[in-house]
């Protein structure tokens, strides 16, 4: 006999599991974030201390944060919040006194408490917290040599970030010992400075929060996106009917047999739109879509795994080709996780999706795969903490190992072919955006990178051509090292500045492969080798952060232009407002803005 409140119980469970699935995607936003801590070395103190500053964004509707800081032994790593050693092992470091405004206090593991407070409630404000350790509030063995301070960030209850310095040199070796007297009579003890560069102040990067604080090394992205298969007796999803939009749970990647199947698992999908050809409507993205000019748009979604682990913001750990990715520490697409959705299906999509109002837009460059610019774009969302909705565009570039000259002659004339399909979704993502009330209308941001940039102003042109005046659908338009010539940029830059809300150009003069398109082009000088003083134009020069041999890619994998654009695109501040937080000023010839030069702490090298 069933028990008559089974049927209501199993009811209410149903429902529950729904729910869970259909907000799987939907990442929660962080309350509070870490820009950047320092750590400066003041030896002429008495006593020496280390000052520690942070720079912590409030989100709206947060008014204080909370940190937990501790000086933890470098053996373990970033593993800063690890708990209570065990019975008989040594007692790890811990600051037993530290001074700082604000009430701050000590809990009884020996981590030092301090609560920030924004000067105006609501939130939306960057708070500066000085803390200041002496030395001699560190409590070292005989054998200890480097160290690192820990930060971790609450806002509540809720654990919202985490970082660790790089290595410090225990206080005892930053100065030697005073030397004896020299001949009969006494005479007052010298010190001795130690015999390095004197530090200086060091920038970290915020770890994003995982489950374990163990930071694995990071891994070299690779431009090789390998197509995952799908296992064996699983049919490949079918194309969605017209209307159906993009919901329902993707199950998991398979994990290794010695893998724990405990493992906590992070996924976001990501929707796609593109103008390649059409191979088969089944299997992965790489087996679907080919490398040539397609018929029509074509709309789908792929799910996407995030690693669970520590990672440096920007790195981009992919599996290596052949080999299945690791949940814990890799992006990959999920197998089984392609579909196929037709316009109708992706306009209800974008109409009723409740994942955030807005919308972003990336549109890689040359050399690039479709499988990539998928995983590029689920890094890049991920280290922003874009709550949005991230769709690619991906027009037929094809990936080659060593790209040569006539490889790029083959994309360009493809990115050339491409700038109507582009228009054509950014008409769809306007007519939607449209068509939303009020309240839940968001607006179209896009980053577009390198080659991307020709197909994506030519597509904002021939949009300006079709609104009604007045009309700005588009949010935040982000130029990434453009390989535009300098005359096409300064003729498009106005149809786009008049439908968007800024448009900002992240140039580099050391790009290199900007300087080989240079050459390409007859000594045609690239928009995105330098500043271009153009009305509505806001130039941010990324010299000094640049991170690749090529100089090309710091849009992505550099932590700080990741932490202006989160800035950029998420609350749409404008550079002046990102300064001094992230950006430096200068006037010269006309106002610019750049990011401050990188700096090493003595000769211990950075982690990252």
């Amino acid at each position: 006999m069933t028990h008559p409140r089974r049927p209501l119980m199993l009811l209410f469970a149903c429902l529950w599991l729904s729910a869970s699935v259909a907000s799987a995607d939907r990442p929660a936003e962080p309350r509070a974030d870490l820009l950047r801590l320092t750590v400066d070395t003041d030896t002429s103190r008495q006593p020496p201390a280390d000052e520690i500053t942070a720079l912590v964004l409030l989100q709206p509707g947060v008014d204080a944060v909370t940190l937990e800081i501790q000086a933890v032994d470098d053996s373990l790593g970033a593993a800063a919040a690890a708990p209570a050693p065990a019975e008989g092992a040594a007692p790890l470091p811990v600051i037993r006194y530290m001074e700082g405004d604000g009430d701050a206090h000590r809990d009884a593991d020996g981590r030092f408490l301090l609560t920030a407070t924004a000067s105006k409630p609501g939130g939306d404000a960057v708070v500066k917290i000085v803390i200041l350790a002496p030395h001699s509030a560190l409590r070292f063995g005989p054998d200890q040599v480097t160290f690192r301070y820990a930060v971790t960030g609450r806002a509540g209850e809720d654990e919202v970030f985490f970082a660790s310095s790089s290595p410090l040199l225990a206080p005892r070796l930053r100065q030697a010992p005073p030397a004896p007297p020299v001949g009969p009579a006494p005479a007052p003890a010298e010190v001795l400075e130690v015999p390095t560069p004197p530090p200086a102040p060091v920038e970290f990067a915020p770890a994003p929060m995982a489950p374990s604080k163990v930071t694995p090394p990071p891994l070299a992205p690779s431009k090789v996106a390998p197509a995952p298969q799908a296992p064996a007796g699983v049919a490949p999803a079918p194309m969605a009917p017209a209307g159906q939009g993009e919901e329902g749970g993707a199950t998991g990647p398979p994990m290794s047999p010695a893998a724990s199947p405990f493992i906590t698992q992070k996924e976001r999908t990501i929707h796609v739109a593109t103008n390649r050809n059409v191979l088969a409507w089944e299997g992965t993205l790489q087996e679907r879509f080919g490398e040539q000019l397609g018929d029509a748009v074509r709309y789908g979604s792929c799910v996407v795994n995030l690693p669970t682990e520590a990672r440096e913001p920007g790195s981009l750990p992919i599996p290596r080709p052949g080999e299945a990715g690791d949940p814990r520490r890799e992006f990959f697409i999920v197998d089984g996780g392609v579909r196929l959705l037709d316009e109708a299906g992706f306009r209800a999509l974008v109409r009723d999706t409740d994942t955030g109002r807005d919308v972003l837009v990336y549109v890689h460059g040359f050399n690039t795969s479709f499988d990539f610019a998928v995983v590029r774009l689920a890094q890049v969302v991920e280290d922003m903490r874009f709550a949005g909705l991230p769709v690619a565009f991906s027009w037929p570039s094809r990936e080659v190992g060593w790209p040569g000259p006539d490889a790029y002659s083959r994309d360009e004339l493809y990115a050339d072919h491409s700038y109507g399909a582009l228009a054509r979704v950014f008409r769809t993502l306007a007519a939607e955006q449209a068509a939303r009330p009020a309240d839940r209308r968001g607006k179209i941001h896009v980053i577009a990178h390198s080659l991307g940039n020709r197909v994506t102003m030519r597509a904002l042109s021939i949009l300006d051509s079709e609104l009604p005046p007045g009309a700005r659908p588009m949010g935040q338009v982000v130029l990434a090292a453009p390989d535009v010539s300098t005359e096409e940029f300064a003729r498009l830059q106005p149809a786009v500045g008049r439908r968007a809300e800024r448009v900002s150009l992240y140039y580099s003069p050391h790009d290199r492969a900007l300087w080989a398109s240079f050459a390409k082009h007859g000594r045609e000088r690239r928009a995105g080798n330098s500043a271009q003083f153009l009305p509505g134009l806001d130039n941010i020069d990324a010299s000094n952060v640049d991170t690749s041999l090529l100089g090309h890619g710091y849009w992505s994998d550099a932590r700080m232009v990741l932490r202006d654009m989160r800035l950029l695109i998420t609350l749409g501040w404008a550079p002046a407002r990102r300064v001094p937080h992230v950006l430096e000023e200068y006037d010269r010839p006309q106002p610019y803005w750049g990011f401050p030069a990188e700096r090493w702490f003595g000769l211990i090298p950075r982690p990252w």
